[in-house]
């Protein structure tokens, strides 16, 4: 993801905060397809506190991804190349298994968000300058608590509305994720501004901001070997 620089070089912390994300979101799906496929224990990932980190961890990611449109040097072409690599996922997926594939991911989410932001910049950013953003944090909780459940609307899975039927191996539906990604563009603008304290600009964490400037790659092939490992450890049983 092209990245302005400030004064100091490339706001490092944006990458490493990115790239710790998706290294955590790497090792829940690595649980996630142990339980799913070998013995594991299913309490060990599916437990509130668990739970908790995966929506901090989500949340992080995706006000970082929001952060980073007011650094990109062309967000059309970067929410081209997002849309292309979530259509690539959901046929994949979808090939490996039709019955439980990936509807509308957290790269689908990503991508129809920077398409809008693309499109309609200077709308959202009327509405992000004049909201206050901790409005923005309060309709994704109480969004998150209401749409957290089936309900009886069909054909709305996309706004996060969906029937008990539904299946997304990875799902991020518009709301409640979207406020956390204004949120983001809020937040991007902070740094933009310069407004943050000198740490935030200087922080250094080489491995994980190499992390954040893959995330694309790394999402789209770390399942794939994840897999290959879970049939290792199933052949060794």
């Amino acid at each position: 993801m092209d990245m302005q620089k400030n004064r100091h070089g490339r706001i490092e912390i944006i990458d490493a905060v990115r790239g710790l994300s998706i290294l955590l979101m790497v090792l829940y799906h690595f649980f996630y397809d142990l339980v799913s496929f070998t013995s594991f224990p299913a309490y060990i990932l599916f437990n509130p506190f668990v739970n908790f980190l995966q929506v901090l961890f989500a949340s992080l990611f995706i006000l970082m991804s929001g952060a980073s449109t007011q650094f990109s040097r062309n967000n059309m072409k970067r929410a081209i190349k997002i849309v292309l690599a979530a259509l690539a996922v959901t046929i994949i997926t979808w090939w490996f298994d039709p019955e439980a594939y990936v509807k509308f991911g957290i790269l689908h989410f990503l991508g129809v968000c920077a398409l809008l932001y693309a499109l309609f910049s200077k709308q959202i950013d009327r509405i992000v300058t004049k909201i206050h953003p901790a409005v923005f944090v309060i309709l994704f909780i109480i969004l998150k608590y209401y749409l957290d459940q089936p309900h009886s609307i069909p054909y709305l899975w996309l706004f996060g509305l969906y029937t008990p039927n539904f299946v997304s191996t990875d799902y991020f539906p518009i709301f409640p994720w979207m406020f956390i990604y204004l949120f983001g563009i809020w937040f991007g603008k902070l740094i933009l501004a310069g407004k943050l304290p000198a740490l935030f600009y200087d922080f250094k964490s080489p491995f994980f901001a190499s992390a954040g400037r893959k995330t694309l790659w790394i999402y789209l092939l770390h399942q794939p070997i994840l897999m290959g490992i879970i049939e290792l450890i199933k052949f060794m049983q």
